[in-house]
């Protein structure tokens, strides 16, 4: 069964605005779901048709998926009344999907109007039905068929919840799974440069460790002495002096690389 998300289906009544009806009622939308037998069992053509828009842009969300249109929309496959707005509203009802919460209103719900007279009053429930395309904190953008013979964008204020507004239902849509995180990048690996061992060689008495690679005046930077046959690490090479550890050089005169 495919996937149905509710940008898709708001995506897919965005493109329908200004579809107009023919005449008697005609539309492409029961056409559409007419052809696959969707509202078992009588075709609905000609009939007045904001329910059909409705449901056809779910149909269009699930990839025309029948059966998870009917899922979707908490809908029988047989003696299917969702071309009726009360209808339509009572299968929302029957599953707990139906709210008259504005903090509840998101893209994609199903939104369910009243006719209201000059006054405001209520005069018919459930007259007519559209989709939830955009909010904001003030109210929302329907995509409604059949309005004004039409496919037309509206806007109400929530304000009209409970007059113009009677409810909402909220789809059975699926979740979108959460991005997989980012691989943590594994840091490279420092090289340490691998030390050369050499032997202290052909010295009479000591060699001498010195802190800097010169021969100062009077030995003032000798901080130490080597044996004749010592081992040591050279990590660094300076003309011809050695660093052996920290900053202590000998001359490379004496050191043969083992």
């Amino acid at each position: 069964m495919s996937v149905c998300y509710p940008e898709s289906v708001v995506a897919y009544a965005k493109s329908q605005k200004g579809t107009k009806e023919g005449n008697n009622n005609w539309n492409p939308y029961a056409k559409e779901l007419d052809a696959i037998n969707y509202f078992k069992p009588q075709k609905k053509q000609n009939l007045p048709w904001c329910c059909i828009y409705v449901d056809d842009c779910i149909y269009h969300g699930c990839d025309k998926d029948k059966a998870k249109t009917y899922a979707v929309l908490y809908q029988p496959s047989y003696d299917n009344l969702s071309a009726v707005v009360k209808y339509l509203a009572g299968y929302f009802k029957e599953h707990n999907a139906y709210f008259t919460d504005k903090n509840k209103v998101e893209i994609g719900d199903v939104v369910f109007f009243n006719s209201v007279d000059s006054k405001g009053k209520v005069t018919s429930k459930y007259a007519h039905t559209g989709i939830v395309i955009d909010r904001d904190e003030r109210g929302i953008t329907t995509s409604e068929g059949n309005r004004n013979n039409k496919v037309s964008e509206c806007q109400y204020l929530f304000t009209s919840i409970g007059t113009k507004i009677e409810g909402f239902g909220k789809p059975k849509y699926d979740k979108k799974p959460e991005p997989e995180p980012l691989p943590i990048p594994t840091p490279e690996p420092i090289v340490v440069p691998t030390e050369k061992k050499y032997r202290v060689t052909g010295i009479k008495t000591f060699l001498a460790i010195r802190s800097t690679p010169v021969v100062a005046p009077g030995d003032k930077n000798k901080v130490g002495e080597l044996k004749n046959g010592a081992i040591v690490s050279v990590y660094e090479k300076n003309g011809g002096w050695a660093r052996i550890t920290g900053d202590c050089w000998v001359s490379m005169s004496y050191l043969k690389e083992v």
